[in-house]
C-alpha cells in the first residue's frame, strides 16, 4: 500500500520550483516539471525513510537542530523535494551498478 502525505507531497513540490531557481541556465518546461513531480514524491517517499534512520541513532538526534526532526518533518521534507531529481539519479545509478554486479555472478 503506497500512502501519501499531501503535507510531505506539497513541501517536495515547492522544495522542486525552487531547485528550478537555481538553474544556471534557462531550463526546459520538461524539466522545470520534472523538477517538481519528482521533487514531491522524493520527499513522500525519502523523508520517513529518513527520519527513521535518524531516530534509530541516539548520536545523530542529539546532534540534529530540536525542530529539524521532532516533531514536524517539514524542514527536511521541503530539503529533499530540492535535491530530489539528484537523489533519484544517484539511486538509479546505483541500483543500475548492483543489478550489473548480480548478473555478472549470475552467468559465471
Amino acid at each position: 500500500m503506497i500512502f501519501i502525505d499531501i503535507n510531505l507531497l506539497v513541501l517536495g513540490f515547492m522544495g522542486g520550483i525552487v531547485r528550478v531557481f537555481f538553474e544556471k541556465e534557462s531550463p526546459t518546461p520538461r524539466e522545470v516539471v520534472g523538477y517538481i513531480v519528482v521533487g514531491g514524491f522524493a520527499s513522500n517517499i525519502f523523508t520517513p525513510l529518513i527520519l527513521l534512520s535518524f531516530t534509530l541513532g541516539a548520536q545523530l538526534v542529539a546532534q540534529i537542530p530540536e525542530g529539524f526532526l521532532r516533531g514536524a518533518p517539514w524542514p527536511l521534507a521541503f530539503v529533499i523535494g530540492m535535491g530530489g531529481l539528484r537523489i533519484c539519479k544517484a539511486a538509479d545509478r546505483w541500483m543500475g551498478r548492483k543489478i550489473r554486479r548480480m548478473e555478472r555472478t549470475k552467468n559465471e
